[in-house]
């Protein structure tokens, strides 16, 4: 039994129930799987020798076999930080001239479309009768 045999290397705290949720290096990680295999030992013996649980030793060596050597780094645990807010950076004066001029161009753009809509809304009235009210529905004259 297993119990048994930590008690005999241990004693009597080996038997305590350890809940302290340690995170191992990988290099540590590494030299359990190292030891297990050069010296041909069981699982168990293993992880006696290194005082841990025969479970977590196990899923080490699993991992190892399956996904290498990488798959044995340490995992970040819990809930992701939230994104860093940036802060505001002043604009170089070279690239906040160049958004005045996009702006400046953007808005006269806007104006130049906004009279060739009023020139439409003035021929479709005068030709066919068809009035365009603020909120764009079409109205026909009778």
């Amino acid at each position: 039994m297993q119990w048994i045999e930590i008690y005999k290397s241990e004693g009597p705290l080996g038997l305590k129930v350890n809940r302290s949720h340690k995170i191992y290096s990988r290099e540590f990680k590494l030299s359990v799987v190292n030891y297990y295999k050069t010296h041909e030992t069981s699982i168990r013996l293993t992880a006696l020798e290194f005082k841990l649980n025969q479970s977590q030793v196990q899923n080490w060596i699993y991992q190892f076999n399956h996904f290498g050597a990488e798959a044995l780094l340490p995992k970040r645990h819990g809930r992701p930080s939230m994104k860093k807010k940036y802060k505001d950076s002043p604009l170089s004066q070279d690239k906040e001239s160049a958004y005045l001029d996009e702006i400046s161009k953007l808005k006269a753009q806007i104006n130049e479309n906004q009279m060739e809509i009023d020139i439409l809304k003035k021929h479709l009235a005068s030709e066919y009768g068809i009035k365009i009210g603020q909120n764009d529905n079409w109205k026909h004259r009778s």
